[in-house]
């Protein structure tokens, strides 16, 4: 299972703020395995619900080696993203994952997430 660093590069949709000028996660991100490895990649689909979908695939040589899928929820408290992860690949596999959300109002590419 490829598990990604949200520090990744990402690309956001910022649909379904919260409050007026406030960031949201909602949207879909992409991003590349730890540390930086472009032979793996992740798609994550916030959704304004509070659901959340990960696809990750693992590639060698320029073709897909392992294809997986994560299905959860994520939540927002302040400056925290709590990830609640319930299946891999369809199986049971809960998981928590808590990040700090960094953002800037400068711009949204100052956005970042740590771990």
């Amino acid at each position: 299972m490829i598990r990604p660093s949200l520090t990744a590069a990402f690309f956001l949709s910022f649909a379904a703020a919260p409050a007026v000028g406030a960031p949201s996660l909602a949207g879909t991100w992409f991003g590349t395995g730890e540390p930086y490895d472009k032979s793996e990649m992740y798609l994550d689909h916030f959704l304004p619900n509070g659901e959340l979908h990960s696809q990750f695939r693992a590639c060698h040589n320029g073709k897909a080696t392992t294809n997986s899928t994560e299905d959860g929820s994520w939540s927002v408290a302040g400056n925290i993203l709590t990830i609640h992860m319930e299946k891999h690949d369809g199986m049971p596999a809960p998981r928590v994952d808590v990040y700090r959300w960094i953002w800037s109002p400068r711009s949204a590419s100052r956005t970042s997430i740590c771990r």
